[in-house]
């Protein structure tokens, strides 16, 4: 049953995709006038055939494409004796051509707006933009933001979710923001600008706002440092404060509060995981006295957030050729402190597309390597998988939840979700084109194009999310379809595009010959692109 559903959902995938692009085509050929001999969904051989007027329609086996036969489509072909010029493809004004053609990868784009309309449609749950913590030093903790604000709107535009003030904050880098926050039942207003950080996009390195917030609240877990007064207390970095006086501790802000509050030795519960076996470790509760000293929060342990400490280090990986051991902090990333898992991890990401400087603290002495660029090595380049630095940041169970599981109901009528749409679709197209061209710089590997194949997982792996992944899926593989269609490749519809503009500037028809040598040139292309696609499925089947 498994192996039918399967080719049931990469049938519909496809067929779909491919029905709508030479659908395009259709229609715009008919529109012009222009002769329409077959209407075929598939290659190969016919599962259903009729004739209705002059077109025959077919359904055929494979749906790895399609094709709209015109009369006249190609130079030389013969046409029915008694038929009007005009109405075969090359006997159409060169102008008529573009828009038949055009309309194929048009089709692909309308149906890309129309998936994302059925996505965003209706109602739909999202955290709220309620602050769960903030990192030391960041914008956000310069501003005064604190954990547990609510922010109700930046420069009187109002926010809902946290997804929301991501976005505005992102594209706001160096510019300062009026923001409203709702606090202890009262709205204050703070400014606030957010760092220009470079970020690890989806292809390339980013400059983006920061302001050093995280949805979800952090737990009490230590970072000790040596001779400190939580270290002389018997305190080790990593070790997670679960009572402070007797009293409950569940976050690291609940617990920073207390400890301001607090005079002179407290008494501390930590759980602390200690390896009994190789590979498995069990908690301990453990406890501490410390006496107090000056400060705020942490500081008055002598102690900070354990966020920036190193938990693992995985062998044979550049971190272990480095040196770096477990329980090692993290100072700097390319001159920028950091003192979250967050700050750390987005920087060190950067490693993977340029080098990154970094400091780190290690048994009290500061070290300082570049890394990177790192690449994939080996079959694992077919993987699609990031490069490893090896370095996992912060302690299991740091991030407690986001904030109360506090989420929001948005709501999208038709207007709303048909104008989301048009808003989301420009990224999609903006990102295909980044990764087509920079697939011709090499920038982008060609390890990473995938075939038919790879598309037929896309197909089971989404459809086994849901619908909404499933279309999703196919608003991606759509826009995809129309902009690799519009390359000036010969036999794609980019090409034929090129030959009317050629037309209509010069007068004449592009020479028999040379239209000759570039179909070939075509199909050889192409051939090729193929065989690379199917050598890379075939490799991810064999070695991820």
């Amino acid at each position: 049953m498994g192996f039918f559903q399967d080719a049931i959902y990469i049938g519909i995938f496809l067929g779909v995709l491919v029905a709508v692009h030479e659908a395009g085509h259709f229609f715009a050929a008919k529109w012009a006038g222009v002769k329409v001999l077959k209407f075929s969904i598939g290659f190969g051989p016919s599962l259903l055939k009729f004739r209705r007027g002059e077109t025959e329609y077919q359904l055929a086996l494979v749906p790895l494409g399609g094709f709209v036969a015109m009369a006249g489509q190609q130079p030389g072909e013969d046409v029915e004796e008694g038929e009007d010029p005009r109405r075969t493809f090359l006997g159409a004004p060169w102008w008529k051509r573009v828009i038949i053609l055009l309309a194929g990868p048009g089709a692909n784009l309308l149906f890309a707006v129309a998936a994302l309309f059925f996505l965003f449609l209706g109602d739909s749950e999202d955290y709220a933009s309620r602050v769960g913590a903030v990192e030391p030093g960041s914008p956000a903790a310069v501003a005064g933001l604190r954990p547990g604000d609510l922010i109700v709107s930046i420069d009187d535009t109002p926010v809902r979710t946290f997804s929301e003030l991501s976005k505005i904050a992102s594209a706001s880098a160096d510019r300062e923001l009026s923001m409203v926050v709702e606090r202890d039942g009262k709205n204050e207003t703070l400014k606030i600008t957010p760092a220009n950080v470079e970020t690890l996009g989806l292809l390339e390195v980013q400059k983006k706002g920061r302001i050093g917030i995280s949805l979800s609240e952090q737990a009490a877990v230590l970072g000790v440092p040596a001779d400190s007064a939580a270290a002389n207390a018997g305190l080790k970095t990593f070790d997670r404060v679960v009572a402070l006086n007797g009293e409950g501790i569940r976050s690291a802000r609940q617990l920073n509060e207390k400890l301001t509050a607090a005079t002179g030795t407290v008494k501390l519960q930590v759980v602390r995981f200690k390896a009994v076996i190789d590979g498995v470790a069990a908690p301990q509760l453990i406890d501490a006295e410390v006496t107090l000293g000056d400060g705020e929060g942490l500081a008055r342990l002598g102690a900070e957030g354990g966020d920036a400490y190193v938990w693992q280090v995985r062998p044979n990986t550049p971190a272990a050729a480095f040196g770096i051991k477990v329980g090692d902090r993290f100072t700097a990333v390319n001159g920028a402190q950091v003192h979250s898992v967050g700050g750390v991890e987005d920087r060190m990401a950067l490693a993977r597309k340029k080098a990154v400087d970094f400091e780190w603290v290690s048994n009290g002495e500061t070290h300082k390597a570049t890394v990177g660029p790192l690449v994939q090595e080996g079959n694992a380049k077919y993987c699609m998988t990031v490069p490893d630095f090896g370095v996992r940041f912060g302690a299991p169970g740091l991030a407690i939840a986001p904030v109360a599981g506090e989420m929001v109901t948005v709501h999208f009528g038709p207007w709303d979700a048909f104008v989301a749409s048009m808003k989301k679709l420009p990224e999609g197209v903006g990102l295909i084109a980044k990764v087509l061209g920079k697939l011709t710089t090499g920038d982008v590997p060609l390890e990473s194009m995938g075939g038919p194949l790879q598309i037929a997982q896309v197909a089971t792996q989404s459809a086994q999310e849901g619908v909404a992944a499933f279309v999703g899926s196919m608003y991606m593989v759509s826009v995809n379809l129309a902009l690799v269609n519009l390359l000036p490749i010969p036999i794609l519809d980019g090409f034929g595009i090129l030959t009317a503009l050629w037309e209509a500037i010069r007068r004449r028809p592009i020479p028999m010959r040379a239209r000759e040598i570039a179909t070939y040139f075509g199909f050889a292309v192409i051939a090729l692109l193929m065989v690379v696609a199917f050598r890379n499925d075939i490799a991810r089947l064999l070695f991820c």
